[in-house]
């Protein structure tokens, strides 16, 4: 998982690139997207779509900031399969 902060607000994305592998937490952000430091590949800090073209894609995950800390959801398999099931 990728933590990134950017103007202000707290982002959780995937950590690898699903175009190469890079991680993404090397990477930048720039116009509201993470930029893979690997092969430059692009992805929304909010929906994790990949940039025109790239037909691609990384999880993000929910963010709580409260006083006492920051908090990230994380949905397990059987979340995801029953969100798709419905």
């Amino acid at each position: 998982m990728c933590v990134v902060g950017y103007e202000g607000d707290i982002f959780a994305l995937s950590a690898r690139c699903p175009h190469a592998g890079g991680d993404l937490s090397l990477g930048w952000c720039k116009n509201q997207k993470l930029i893979c430091p690997v092969h430059r590949y692009s992805y929304d800090l909010h929906s994790g779509k990949g940039s025109e073209g790239q037909n691609d894609y990384i999880d993000t995950f929910p963010v709580k900031i409260q006083h006492n800390g920051i908090y990230i959801g994380i949905s397990s398999f059987w979340d995801k399969l029953k969100q798709a099931l419905k």
